[in-house]
């Protein structure tokens, strides 16, 4: 499998609210999932993307990940991996509005930086500080 014998948790850092207001709107039809049109429609496509995104997130936040790293659709108590976030969560209520989506970065940043193994992708500004400051 994709993990570690050991890996008992994923943390996944991941700007929810950000997710949550460009995914464009779903509209269930005769068993086939259509989109609606974004107000953004110069992204819509992006914004469809996005949409499967935070569905996935979602369901691997509620059900885990099992051994072939896929959504498990068993209970979650039988879960091979708990996925869990923490930046957006962590500071809701303890900052204001206009500051809280940096507030959640620098969290989710300090948990990447302490954890045991960190997954990036070379392309990103935040994966190569995080490898920088571990290194």
């Amino acid at each position: 499998g994709p993990f570690y014998p050991s890996t008992q948790r994923l943390f996944v850092a991941a700007n929810r609210p950000w997710m949550e207001k460009y995914a464009a709107t779903e509209i269930e039809k005769d068993d086939t999932t259509k989109y609606e049109r974004s107000v953004f429609d110069a992204f819509d496509s992006i914004n469809v993307i996005n949409s499967e995104n935070l569905q996935v997130f979602n369901k691997a936040l509620e059900y885990g990940l099992g051994p072939d790293g896929k959504v498990s659709h068993a209970a979650p108590s039988h879960t091979r991996v708990k996925i869990f976030e923490a930046g957006d969560a962590a500071v809701q209520d303890s900052v204001p509005d206009h500051m809280r989506s940096i507030a959640a970065s620098i969290v989710n940043y300090f948990i990447a930086v302490e954890a045991k193994v960190f997954i990036g992708t070379p392309i990103s500004s935040y994966s190569s500080a995080v490898w920088q400051t571990r290194s």
